[in-house]
């Protein structure tokens, strides 16, 4: 049996492509039992209406309850979620109110308020949403929205329901591409005695290539101590970073190395002394760093040769290794001298299938073996 991967299936999680690996799955087993069991003539598979259709294109075991009208709706809903989501069949409610469905649900109001390129906002604020074919260019307006005469926090506050609201309205009008936002100007927002934000305009711009939006932290003396962004640098990876006037101490990444989430750890000096990588080679990667930013210990949850490794040393030379499974898929313990010569192997499995291990003395000559 194999599989088709389309375009929609980019970016997508392990957990997404799994789940619907899944529906396939099972959906092809019914065909198969229908092929044995029903008599010929007989339609062995119908394309789904838009009710499944829909149902199969924005459901996840995140949402808790499908409301539908027509208990013959309702039974094919369940039907199909049988097959694609099991523990889910009980989710299906129908509803037999009085009022229709889409209005006791304000639904109708959200499907006009879709085709009016003009937003409220629930402080009294707007967004002026307007659509071309370069990009999509949104607004963000006060109104007359004032927040104790403080025109800095009336900035903050709109700004914060603007971009929450904007998150919204692009996915329910379908919009991507290159997305620009125009946010209300701010300097330094004082939260607190101690601290201040930064929402930065000429950075909020979303889509392919682009910069994403930005906050920044300062400390009293002005100093931006903290800056995060949606889209570091146009691949979908957001940043964070913190540190003191002079260097960066942290910075944590939605995509590391290998496409996981990533944690660096700086000193003083500006010198990396830790990194985790959370996909490095599809699997979790820890090195640390001594003062002059040579790695000294590495632990790698699957170093692409021979499973998980954990290794110590400088730099590049070894002193001692652990290898989960080497190339025989056994467990083996390696330990080097300074000059790189081998003094000691332990191996789970040798030539002949038993466990092995061998000394050396510093001409490089077998002391010891071992079977």
């Amino acid at each position: 049996m194999g599989f088709i991967v389309r375009t929609a299936g980019i970016d997508r999680t392990k957990r997404d492509l799994q789940r619907d690996l899944n529906y396939l799955s099972r959906l092809w087993k019914r065909v198969a039992t229908r092929i044995k069991k029903v008599p010929a003539p007989a339609s062995l598979y119908k394309e789904s209406d838009l009710v499944i259709r829909t149902i199969r294109d924005v459901y996840d075991t995140g949402l808790k309850k499908v409301i539908v009208d027509s208990e013959a709706v309702g039974a094919r809903v369940s039907d199909f979620l049988s097959i694609a989501s099991p523990r889910s069949t009980d989710v299906v409610e129908i509803y037999d109110g009085d009022e229709p469905l889409f209005h006791r649900y304000g639904i109708e109001k959200e499907i006009t308020q879709l085709y009016s390129k003009n937003v409220p906002l629930p402080c009294g604020g707007s967004l002026v949403i307007e659509q071309t074919e370069a990009m999509v260019a949104v607004d963000v307006n006060s109104g007359k929205f004032r927040l104790h005469d403080d025109a800095e926090e009336t900035s903050y506050h709109v700004n914060c329901e603007a971009v929450d609201e904007l998150a919204r309205q692009l996915r329910l009008r379908d919009l991507g591409g290159l997305v620009v936002v125009d946010l209300i100007d701010m300097e330094i927002y004082q939260a607190s005695g101690d601290l201040g934000l930064s929402l930065d305009g000429d950075q909020s711009t979303a889509g392919n290539g682009a910069a994403g939006g930005a906050i920044r932290g300062y400390n009293t003396g002005g100093t931006s101590t903290f800056f995060l962004t949606a889209d570091e640098s146009g691949n979908g990876s957001a940043l964070l970073t913190m540190g003191d006037r002079f260097n960066t101490t942290v910075r944590v990444t939605a995509n590391g190395n290998g496409g996981g989430g990533g944690i660096n750890l700086y000193n003083d000096s500006g010198i990396e002394t830790a990194q985790l990588d959370g996909d490095a080679d599809d699997a979790g990667e820890l090195i640390l760093f001594d003062a002059t930013g040579v790695g000294t210990l590495l632990a790698d949850g699957d170093d692409g040769v021979s499973g998980a490794r954990f290794s110590i040393g400088n730099g590049a030379r070894e002193s001692m290794r652990f290898d989960a499974g080497v190339a025989n898929g056994h467990p083996e313990i390696r330990i080097w001298r300074g000059n790189d010569s081998e003094i000691f192997r332990l191996n789970g499995s040798g030539a002949n299938g038993d466990p092995d291990m061998y000394l050396r003395d510093a001409s490089g000559t077998t002391a010891v073996s071992m079977p």
